[in-house]
């Protein structure tokens, strides 16, 4: 297994961990007349938000990653989901733009009700989705830039290494 394989799936794995303590977003459903519906029809989902680069400077890394990220949620999805629950993942591209990533970081948390945020490609992208991520919802960042941990950031998680533990003796 490659290591952009290996690390795209212990990102997978770190966002199931984080969801597996995140209750799903439910609606209140006021139709009732319906009374055939079995419990599995009518679970909700866990709602992921993914921002990568998927074209831009950085499209090299985010059309891999979206292929991964999509094939492991079926993955999951086939086997059951998580806790029973199926994953719902909306994807959005940032054209390797922080502005962009911000905007579609905002879309994802108020118009689709993620419940986290995977992403982006790099480390400015990321920061921009931490400014509207922080305190609101998780964010599993893929970036490796020393200012996405340091100092500690409230409810984001970076996946690769930072850089100063990359190049320090």
């Amino acid at each position: 297994m490659g290591k952009k394989t290996v690390f795209i799936l212990i990102t997978l794995l770190l966002v199931a961990l984080v969801l597996t303590g995140c209750p799903p977003k439910t609606t209140e459903d006021t139709d009732t007349t319906d009374t055939d519906t079995t419990m599995e029809e009518t679970k909700e989902t866990y709602k992921i938000g993914v921002v990568l680069s998927k074209t831009g400077n950085y499209a090299g890394l985010g059309g891999p990653e979206n292929n991964v990220i999509e094939m492991e949620v079926e993955n999951v999805n086939n086997a059951g989901g998580i806790n029973g629950y199926q994953l719902e993942v909306i994807i959005e591209d940032d054209e390797t733009d922080a502005d962009k990533a911000n905007k579609a970081a905002t879309k994802l948390i108020e118009s689709d009700g993620v419940i986290c945020i995977l992403g982006t490609s790099g480390s400015g992208e990321s920061l921009a989705i931490a400014a509207v991520a922080s305190g609101t919802v998780p964010q599993v960042a893929l970036g490796g830039a020393n200012v996405l941990s340091n100092p500690v950031k409230e409810w984001l998680f970076q996946i690769p290494w930072p850089a100063r533990l990359v190049v320090e003796p």
